[in-house]
């Protein structure tokens, strides 16, 4: 018999054996079913070789509780099985090293024994290359992870299935996974049944909510996580009843998902930009339009920076920008703040002083800790919403002349140990609440009494420098 007709009856017949099996609670969760089946069939469970099969989609599909199906099913045909949820979360709050002990308990090794990352490595691939396993990496974000768990085929015995459930899919590319499912929304019939059983208890509408049911189907594009989020409540209350990380990050991936529908092949005409591919090609192309609102990289891991990769290139002109996260970006990157940019946030930010040029801006927040920042602007500036402003732990001399800033709220200027002039405008400001000068190591002396009105808090704890307490005004209630 030729190999593959083999592989393939081999295969056929697992099949008829396993999907049998399947847990009975899937038959309630509409569309599953037919996902688990697709999902077993990469795995084609019953052959010798050791196989990574990906699970790919947006948050919420339903990645989650297909492979928790599948290993279910499956767990008890492997001499060592492990399931490995919300990888991601447990990363950002406990670390790699805390998965890797969750896997020695499942082999029986002291926690006490995995004391860094490499010696884990090693505790969990001589501990499985002669078994087989059953491993279910769910939630994983960053390829850091997959090698410190899961380094490769040879870290597990023959007939080993290790499943990745994830939400990017250029993350599997580069990890030996065999085969990648990628799991869809439900069908309009599909997300009608769901929506039907979650809201009525049965399959098609109660009498009168027919359209509002259409309607919810369409609004939520088909998203299990959505649908059932949204049965009988508004959004400000679900907030309130759902975890706020999880719902917001649903959210947030239901948005990027539709604005890559606005422009699929051209990020520039988007109106909003994350990825730093997208903006690495707006970038060396010289490529910026109108359409871009929102500028926000994703958060740098690890202590690292967005370095070189921008270095000397020039900003677009983006007339209507409102909002721009460069946190991380340590490029000298030429550019020219828009008139109509809202917020900036730019830690580590590596210019000396900003480049505004229009006699009028929108900026409500400036958020520019941790920067090689100087002076911030140059003469006066009119910046008349501006309520926050975060200079904390920068190179700045001297405070900027606030004269054209009447809203301003707060002002924190704290750790900024190179800072020895404070602007005449700063201490007879009328609209700050709090002002911040705690640790201005260098800082002597104020440049008069301080006439402040709406003042309320004052830090200047670790001032050592300064010569004398600050006067003040009768204004100063």
């Amino acid at each position: 018999m030729h190999e593959a007709t083999l592989v393939e009856s081999i295969a056929k017949y697992v099949h008829t054996k396993l999907i049998p099996r399947l847990p009975s609670c899937i038959e309630n969760l509409f569309g599953i079913a037919s996902r688990v089946e697709d999902v077993t069939r990469l795995m084609c469970i019953g052959l010798s070789d050791v196989r990574f099969t990906g699970i790919w989609g947006m948050g919420g599909v339903g990645k989650t509780t297909i492979a928790r199906a599948i290993y279910e099913a499956i767990e008890d045909q492997f001499q060592i099985s492990c399931f490995l949820v919300n990888i991601r979360e447990t990363c950002e709050t406990n670390g790699i090293l805390e998965l890797q002990k969750i896997i020695g308990e499942h082999i029986q090794v002291s926690r006490c024994t995995f004391s860094n990352l490499y010696d884990g490595m090693r505790i969990i691939r001589n501990s499985l290359c002669n078994k087989k396993v059953l491993i279910v990496l769910d939630d994983v974000d960053d390829v850091s992870q997959l090698e410190n768990l899961a380094g490769n085929q040879d870290w597990f015995g023959p007939g080993s299935r290790v499943m990745i459930t994830t939400r990017d899919m250029h993350l599997q590319k580069t990890h030996e996974v065999c085969d990648t499912y990628e799991v869809e929304c439900l069908d309009k019939r599909e997300a009608l049944r769901f929506f039907c059983s979650k809201a009525f208890k049965c399959n098609v509408p109660e009498e009168g909510y027919l359209e509002m049911s259409h309607e919810v189907v369409k609004y939520t594009g088909g998203l299990p996580l959505a649908l059932k989020v949204l049965v009988k409540q508004d959004i400000d209350e679900c907030m309130r009843k759902f975890d706020v990380l999880e719902m917001h990050d649903l959210l947030q991936e239901m948005g990027r998902v539709f604005i890559i529908q606005e422009s699929p092949n051209y990020p520039s005409k988007r109106s909003r930009l994350w990825s730093p591919e997208d903006l690495d090609l707006m970038l060396t192309q010289n490529k910026g339009t109108e359409t871009i609102q929102s500028i926000g990289l994703p958060p740098i891991r690890n202590g690292t920076y967005y370095v070189e990769r921008w270095r000397d290139k020039a900003f677009p002109n983006m007339s209507q920008l409102k909002f721009l996260n460069f946190d991380f970006v340590r490029a000298h990157i030429h550019i020219n703040i828009p008139s109509t940019l809202k917020v900036l946030h730019w830690e580590f930010c590596p210019l000396e002083t900003l480049s505004l040029v229009d006699q009028r801006y929108e900026l409500v927040e400036i958020k520019i800790s941790w920067s090689n920042i100087v002076q911030l602007w140059h003469g006066f500036k009119f910046l008349e919403k501006l309520k926050h402003l975060d200079l904390s732990c920068s190179d700045l001399e001297q405070t900027p002349d606030l004269s054209g800033v009447p809203v301003l709220e707060t002002l924190d200027l704290s750790c900024c140990d190179c800072l020895t002039l404070i602007h005449p405008s700063l201490i007879c400001h009328k609209s700050l609440l709090v002002l911040n000068l705690s640790e201005c190591t260098s800082l002597e002396t104020f440049p008069g009494k301080l006439e402040m009105s709406s003042l309320k808090e004052l830090n200047l704890c670790d001032c050592k420098s300064f010569m004398s307490p600050p006067e003040f005004g009768e204004c100063m209630t």
